[in-house]
């Protein structure tokens, strides 16, 4: 009986290469399997990874470093930026503090990863076996809350370290790139159609009990992406697809009290935020921080404020009329519910912008660049990786996606590692000119 699967592609889990590589590619399995699920798994796995790319480099310095393009150290930079931005706001602010580093220290290890993958020619292979296990970490998500809801916040679905918040946007990106080993890997349409449709209902069931509704937008780009890829089909019936899923979504409105009154909230938060009330909802309370949070910048657009050291209330009240001590309360205690504006109010206008670009809008230009490329491979990772960081973006409006280390890390690893393919293709690119 002929197997289904393609034996070029899952020969990257049953004939693993022997020593540094066959480690590598090991711990780029690991790294997303359990990212939601265990603490520090993800940590431990993203420490390991470094310290194996930094023996090699160690052991061949001239190889990682000479003869290295602009497009390399531009890359590089870019990587290490959201560390970099924040020494130096520490730097001109004072005083300085170990512990606002640890999440921004993720992108130096991001960046050393990088600099070994970028002379490594495994890396579509690695990125397979990522997706793979962003493949397994989708199912043992939903197994883990289908089951255990010890760490629920009330009605909410949470596991004992990942807030309702972030488990629906993390969950929408590992499902976004679990989509291309299963594009790779399974021939047989049948068999792909059904995990494609088991990822999509785990992913949905996580969003309807988490009730957070900054991933909904996600998930309605994620499902069209995958509709209008998986049929090739033309503008024309893309727009059906939006429509169908527009009326899948309104009739799941009518049918479904819970997801009826998270929606309702929204309209009546709008409402009433109009008529000069915003404490009605946690949307309204959620503008409410925002409104404040540019004030904050407004008054201090060079240096910004470091976390925890926001003004009195009183002071914001001033800047900010419309605050009121609940707003006040959560952005004092729980910190920013938008990762662009926290990332403004922490580090000033101008370092504030310049880790954003890093983190957000570079990611996304180079992405979309290597859409174009000739390679196909090279090619269709950058396409789903343009869905991942679009995807994130969106999210970054509603809630910090970096406020733990581990999704710093998680972010780091994997825009070095696609920047680790597209570094490579130019490089071969440049060869095969000369």
């Amino acid at each position: 009986m002929k197997s289904c699967l393609n034996v070029n592609y899952v020969s990257v889990l049953y004939k693993i290469p022997k020593g540094e590589q066959g480690i590598l590619t090991i711990l780029f399995f690991l790294l997303p399997v359990f990212f939601l699920t265990i603490k520090s798994w993800t940590n431990t796995i993203s420490v390991l990874l470094a310290i194996l790319s930094i023996y090699k480099i160690s052991k061949n310095f001239r190889h990682y470093f000479l003869r290295r393009g602009l497009y390399f150290w531009t890359l590089l930079l870019l990587i290490a930026t959201p560390f970099l931005s924040e020494i130096a706001i520490q730097v001109l602010r004072g005083p300085f503090t170990a512990k606002a580093l640890d999440g921004p220290s993720r992108f130096l290890l991001g960046g050393v990863i990088f600099i070994f993958l970028s002379r490594n020619n495994r890396c579509l292979e690695i990125f397979k076996i990522f997706a793979l296990g962003c493949l397994f970490s989708v199912f043992i998500t939903f197994l883990s809350l289908f089951f255990v809801r010890d760490y629920f916040w009330g009605d909410r679905a949470a596991t004992y370290f990942v807030d309702p918040n972030s488990l629906p946007v993390y969950t929408g990106i590992l499902s976004c790139i679990s989509f291309f080993y299963l594009e790779k890997a399974i021939q047989k349409n049948l068999i792909k159609w059904a995990i494609i449709i088991l990822i999509i209902m785990s992913y949905l069931y996580v969003i309807h009990i988490s009730q957070t509704r900054t991933s909904w937008l996600p998930a309605f780009l994620l499902l069209t992406y995958i509709l209008t890829r998986k049929t090739k089909a033309p503008f024309a019936c893309c727009t059906f697809i939006v429509l169908g899923l527009t009326l899948i979504a309104f009739l799941f409105y009518k049918t479904n009290f819970l997801f009826q009154k998270r929606a309702d909230d929204i309209f009546f938060a709008i409402k009433h935020m109009s008529n000069g009330n915003f404490s009605t909802s946690s949307l309204s309370v959620r503008v409410n921080i925002m409104l404040a949070e540019l004030s904050l910048i407004k008054g201090s657009p060079v240096l910004g404020y470091p976390d925890g050291a926001i003004p009195s209330y009183l002071t914001c009240k001033e800047m900010s009329p419309t605050l009121d001590e609940t707003a006040y309360f959560y952005l004092n205690k729980a910190g920013s519910h938008c990762e662009i504006l926290a990332q403004l109010v922490r580090k000033g206008l101008f370092l504030g912008a310049t880790a954003v670009f890093s983190l957000f809008i570079f990611p996304a230009l180079i992405f979309l660049r290597g859409v174009f490329f000739n390679d196909k491979k090279a090619s269709e990772v950058s396409r789903t990786s343009v869905c991942v960081v679009i995807m994130l973006i969106i999210s970054s409006l509603g809630i910090q996606v970096f406020n733990l280390k581990m999704y710093s890390g998680f972010w780091a690893i994997f825009i070095g590692l696609i920047y680790s393919v597209l570094s490579n293709y130019e490089n071969n690119k440049l060869k095969r000119k000369y």
